[in-house]
Order: structure tokens, then sequence, then C-alpha cells
């Protein structure tokens, strides 16, 4: 009887997906301080224009590393689930053992 269990932690690429918004939205409310800084007299709304444009410059160029990310959990995920078969046969095969040697003893 096969228990055929896989790891239990939810999915994380809905996590994932919310750190990336989440750095979008901070590399853009980051970049509007320094864009009026560079520039004094630039009006807020093209301030916050200019970052948004380039918070998505930037967040091309990072954007690999978050994938990467997604990448190497799934390979842990598959990696436990392997993990956990393998462990499952191997109960399976001691409980074999042991049910092989209680009818031993009980001849």
């Amino acid at each position: 009887m096969a228990r055929r269990n896989s790891f239990d932690f939810a999915h994380t690429c809905p996590k994932i997906d919310r750190a990336i918004d989440q750095c979008k939205d901070n590399i853009e409310y980051s970049l509007i301080p320094i864009i009026q800084s560079i520039c004094e007299h630039i009006p807020d709304e093209k301030a916050e224009e200019l970052a948004k444009k380039y918070a998505k410059d930037i967040y091309e160029v990072v954007a690999d590393c978050f994938e990467s990310v997604r990448q190497t959990n799934e390979e842990m995920r598959d990696a436990a689930n392997a993990q956990i078969s393998d462990l499952e046969e191997r109960i399976e095969f001691l409980e074999y053992d042991i049910k092989s040697l209680e009818n031993r003893i009980d001849v």
C-alpha cells in the first residue's frame, strides 16, 4: 500500500509574484526622490512618469533573478518529492521485512 505523499509546502509562485510586484513598486518609489534631486524643478507628475519608465527598465535587468528563484523552487520541490518517494519505497520494504520476521516468529 503506497503512501504517495508529496512535499507538504504551499507552492511559492504566488509569493514570488507578490515579491516581484513589491520590487517593482520599491524601485519606482525609490527613483522619484533621486530624479527630483537631480532635476530640482521637475514637476512631480513628470518625476513619477520618469520613475515608472526607469523602474520598468531596471526591473527588466533584474527579472532573471526572480525567475532563477522560481526555477530553484521548482527544482527543490521535485527533489523533495523524489526523496519522499524513495523513503516511502524504503518504508514499504522495511514493513514487508517486519511482517516476514513476525511470520517467522509465529511459526
